[in-house]
């Protein structure tokens, strides 16, 4: 068939336990643990995609005072120890950061008309090198 082999399953396999799933997301999470400059939660994804108790639900803290930036990450870690004290929230975690600078950036707009970049093009590249853009999927094995 074209040159294509099939092999048994049983050849792809891994019986080393300390190249398995759970041991690989366990040195990672220990890893995690001594990394200061990041919040790193390491978890082992959910057979079904979609299913599982990794996907969870988002929660939005907002201060409509205005008040202090300091005293608004204290509150905000209140509320994670609370939840995360309750038994049918399995781990919560906030990736706010008070102590992380913010950037303002106001696009002067006729400038880039004049340069004839497509606006749509500016703010995508902005997305990649100030946060993250979804690229794409891929298919391997009939899975996404």
């Amino acid at each position: 068939m074209n040159g294509v082999t099939f092999q048994r399953i049983e050849n792809f396999i891994c019986t080393d336990t300390a190249l398995q799933l759970r041991a690989i997301v366990g040195q990672a999470q220990e890893i995690a643990a001594r990394t200061t400059d990041a919040n790193i939660i390491p978890f082992v994804p959910p057979a079904i995609p979609g299913l599982g108790n990794s996907g969870g639900f988002s929660f939005v803290l907002q201060d409509y005072t205005g008040g202090d930036l300091q005293e608004f990450a204290a509150a905000m870690r209140g509320f994670i120890v609370a939840a995360n004290a309750r038994s049918a929230v399995g781990s919560a975690y906030s990736t706010f950061r008070a102590d992380v600078p913010m950037l303002f950036l106001e696009v002067n707009r006729d400038k880039v008309q004049t340069l004839q970049v497509p606006m749509t093009e500016l703010f995508s590249t902005l997305q990649a090198q100030l946060g993250s853009t979804y690229i794409n999927d891929f298919n391997k094995f009939g899975r996404t």
